[in-house]
């Protein structure tokens, strides 16, 4: 039986989508190539989220078959339609003999090319977005109602995203759970190198003794939400001996930081952003991980 040709359209390489291109890669039945539209970060470049440049010190590459195709945007940018901007999107899905297009999003004019272009060769359209439910009308919701109601497939990460198809009328049987993913390997082996080193780690990150500490890992911007946590920290702490642990950069870190020294909240510590390698140490370190993004 021959292997379905599976052409996957994103943005850039993510590091935690790597794992899952190469599980995939690993699969007989399935012969994956991903379409990258800019390099991103792969020689470091600005995240406007952690508000500094970011090179990932894992591997974002190899273990699956890739390649990039060049963005003619003015103004390159993977958040605004007209910064990803790849022509040449359209003949390589011609001339690849593909059995599918599987989509990450549909926010820039190259996912419209190869959605135009996916049609045209009769190909089945497999959607992942991050998308949840709005109740926002107009022309934009009318193209991409007429998207949603012709996919094969809508891969849903959550229960907000699945909500979207839905409203958009996919009907249940073409809705799949497909979550966002991690190595579990990776992070596995970096715990078991961890082992009986916590309050070394701990030292580290300037915590001292052995009580509750809390995690919050992730960008330090609103959606996330650590200025909330940082006020349930605050009640919990004037009650118990805990600590706080911010691993992550962002815009508001100086307002937090300004919010726990005013407050004279104790045991609040910044580690800053911590690289795929080092996050485990703040993982082996902590009781409590603690998630409150509005969204995500």
């Amino acid at each position: 039986m021959m292997p379905v040709r599976l052409a996957a359209l994103i943005s850039h390489p993510i590091q935690y989508f790597a794992p899952l291109y190469r599980e995939l890669a690993c699969r007989p039945e399935i012969a994956l190539t991903v379409i990258f539209c800019a390099h991103g970060s792969l020689a470091g470049g600005f995240d406007s989220g952690f508000g500094r440049t970011i090179q990932w010190d894992t591997p974002l590459l190899g273990g699956y078959s890739s390649r990039f195709i060049k963005n003619i945007s003015l103004r390159p940018d993977p958040q605004r339609f007209w910064g990803v901007v790849n022509p040449a999107v359209v003949g390589v899905l011609r001339r690849g003999k593909f059995d599918a297009l599987w989509l990450h999003g549909y926010y820039g004019v190259s996912h419209w090319l190869a959605i135009a272009t996916a049609r045209s060769l009769h190909l089945p359209i497999l959607l992942r977005t991050e998308t949840t439910k709005s109740d926002k009308q107009g022309a934009a919701h009318l193209v991409k109602a007429g998207l949603m109601r012709t996919i094969a497939g809508g891969l849903y990460i959550g229960s907000r995203n699945r909500a979207s198809y839905e409203a958009f009328g996919v009907p249940a049987q073409r809705m799949h759970f497909a979550p966002y993913s991690v190595d579990n390997r990776f992070f596995l082996r970096q715990a078991e190198l961890l082992q009986g080193q916590r309050l070394q780690l701990r030292r580290r990150f300037g915590i001292v003794g052995e009580g509750p500490c809390i995690l919050f890992a992730g960008k330090l911007i609103a959606k996330k939400q650590p200025q909330a946590l940082l006020r349930a920290f605050q009640a919990v702490r004037a009650k118990h001996a805990c600590t706080l642990l911010f691993a992550g950069e962002g815009e508001l870190r100086p307002a937090l930081e300004a919010q726990a020294g005013d407050g004279q909240i104790p045991d609040v510590h910044f580690a800053g952003f911590l690289n795929q390698t080092e996050i485990g140490a703040a993982y082996a370190c902590a009781d409590i991980f603690v998630l409150p993004s509005l969204y995500d």
